[in-house]
């Protein structure tokens, strides 16, 4: 019996050990910026003193539309109170010991992201690829969120050249903004024209997710 117990003892331990040892970055956040850029958080157990943890961080990261963006930067601490929003994660009871981040631009609004790693302090537990993942909405702008447009005018003669009466104008406009425009106050924007010398409001129309919004008048 007393056999059995150490047994029993010492598999419980290897199995401990080996679920630890594989989960080294356990748990992956992220928030997206007011400006769509996103910022990722990626959690380990191991501990600021382990050099390699921080001097080869930048061989582990996430590949993102098949690109690698490396962790950035390393810190202590936990993930926990700087992103609500879990992209992936682990079970276990690991310590909160040391983080990654990882800031990209605005990439789209569906993402396929992947993590990946050369270095055992920020190996993948099994946290699985998305190829349909949705970035969190940003916070909602604290100021304008146009950051400026383009337009064109596409004019049609209706195939009468010297009649001006049945001509028609069409506008291009495209709209660029902050990433918060479709979450602050209702959402929307107007344009103003002027043909003739005559202020002309036309509108409103949604902000799109994202940083673009076209609309055609």
């Amino acid at each position: 019996m007393q056999f059995l117990f150490k047994f029993l003892l010492v598999v419980g331990i290897q199995f401990t050990l080996i679920e630890r040892v594989l989960s080294h970055t356990y748990e992956i956040r992220v928030n997206q910026n007011p400006d769509g850029s996103l910022t990722w958080y990626l959690q380990s157990w191991h501990d600021i003193s382990e050099t390699d943890c921080v001097t080869y961080a930048n061989q582990s990261g996430l590949i993102i539309n098949g690109t690698q963006y490396p962790i950035q930067s390393v810190h202590v601490g936990s993930i926990v109170p700087l992103s609500p929003t879990i992209f992936g994660s682990c079970s276990g009871n690991y310590p909160r010991n040391l983080y990654g981040v990882i800031n990209t631009p605005f990439l789209g609004t569906t993402l396929n992201v992947q993590p990946y790693s050369n270095v055992v302090c920020w190996s993948n537990c099994g946290i699985m690829a998305q190829g349909d993942f949705t970035p969190p909405p940003p916070p909602a702008c604290t100021t304008c969120p146009i950051l400026g447009f383009t337009s064109f005018v596409d004019c049609s003669d209706n195939g009468t050249v010297c009649t001006d009466s049945d001509d028609t104008y069409t506008y291009n406009v495209t709209v660029n903004h902050l990433a918060c425009a479709s979450v602050t106050g209702d959402g929307q924007f107007t344009i103003v024209i002027d043909p003739g010398g005559t202020n002309t409001v036309i509108g409103p129309f949604s902000y799109n997710t994202g940083i673009t919004t076209d609309v055609v008048l």
